[in-house]
């Protein structure tokens, strides 16, 4: 019951925003756009490693996108699984992060995370304490999410969910 509600309230958060997205995407994300833009107009001089560099992240690394900011404060290795997942990873690991939210809006959390084991992408595993839950405008929340590291490059990619726009941010995870 507790899902189903989430869910509801998880469809009627991204209806509002889609509704309310038109109107804002041209004030809202060109400012942040031409913000952003100075830094990587200095970078495109320096050598294409160097640009790459910059826009990977580290444990602890803040990153803010449309006010929502997240810092992934530590990765740990885990010998914990779910029986009932469909992997079953020789090396899974926990992410344990922080949202801050700094709209004037409700914000869902847990869907804003991609990972990348050589860079092929991979599902979430259910072990730990998987944030899914919503925060009001000036709050944060520290969660968790959980995933098979089976490789040797591993990235965490976050895009908060309600961001239609590309910019994302790419944490490299080192173990």
């Amino acid at each position: 019951m507790k899902k189903l509600m989430m869910l509801l309230m998880l469809s009627l958060v991204l209806a509002l925003a889609a509704c309310g997205e038109t109107e804002g995407t041209d004030s809202a994300s060109a400012p942040k756009a031409d913000d952003k833009a100075p830094a990587e107009t200095e970078k495109v001089d320096a050598p294409a490693e160097e640009v790459e560099e910059s826009k990977n992240l580290k444990v602890g690394d803040a990153a803010t996108i449309d006010d929502i900011t997240v810092t992934v404060t530590k990765v740990s290795v885990t010998d914990e699984r779910n029986e009932f997942d469909e992997v079953n990873p020789e090396r899974a690991i926990i992410i344990d992060f922080t949202v801050e939210n700094n709209s004037d809006a409700d914000y869902p959390v847990g869907m804003d995370f991609s990972f990348y084991v050589d860079g092929k992408k991979v599902e979430t595993l259910a072990v730990g304490n998987v944030t899914m839950d919503a925060i009001s405008p000036g709050r944060s929340i520290d969660g968790q999410v959980a995933y098979p590291a089976d490789g040797e490059k591993l990235e965490l990619e976050f895009k908060p969910m309600m961001h239609f726009g590309n910019e994302k941010y790419i944490y490299d995870i080192e173990l």
